[in-house]
């Protein structure tokens, strides 16, 4: 009887182990932005890099409105990065980008959300916005993310 008692034990320690070591996900949100009227904007995105290196998929939520009326069409452009930080290729085609693009309904808030497969790139890096509107658009991005484990 002790030894099934042991046993049981030792089964129920490994089940709260278990469940104990669940990865924790991170939620960051980028400082918000402005892009100009018809404008394309790169200047002050340089910063946004998505760090995707401990997860295949990364899930990204992009908010925009815009200063007055319009409907055009509003985009973000993501490029995978390698470890050193620059970009897969000098010129990023489409078919090595994620893109993110919806038209803007006026000062009423657009929400997007995506999942993008990294296919094992270490980072995506935001290259630009786009606002396809004559009025301001004020752009707000969000992303999970597994963070990097720390050293112990």
């Amino acid at each position: 009887m002790k030894k099934f008692a042991k046993i049981v034990t030792l089964a129920a320690i490994v089940v709260v182990a278990l469940a104990q070591h669940v990865k924790a996900q991170s939620t960051v949100t980028v400082a918000p932005w402005t892009e100009a009227a018809s404008g394309t904007s790169s200047s002050n995105l340089t910063s946004v890099v998505i760090d995707c290196s401990n997860q295949k998929n990364v899930a990204v939520q992009w908010t925009f409105n815009l200063g007055g009326a319009g409907t055009s069409i509003n985009g973000l452009r993501f490029i995978p990065q390698l470890d050193s930080g620059l970009p897969a290729e000098t010129t990023a085609t489409l078919s090595t980008g994620y893109v993110m693009a919806i038209a803007a309904n006026g000062t009423t808030a657009v929400t997007v959300r995506t999942n993008f497969d990294t296919l094992g790139w270490r980072s995506l890096a935001l290259q630009f916005s786009t606002n396809g509107n004559a009025q301001i658009s004020t752009n707000a991005l969000s992303y999970v993310v597994y963070p990097r484990p720390t050293a112990k």
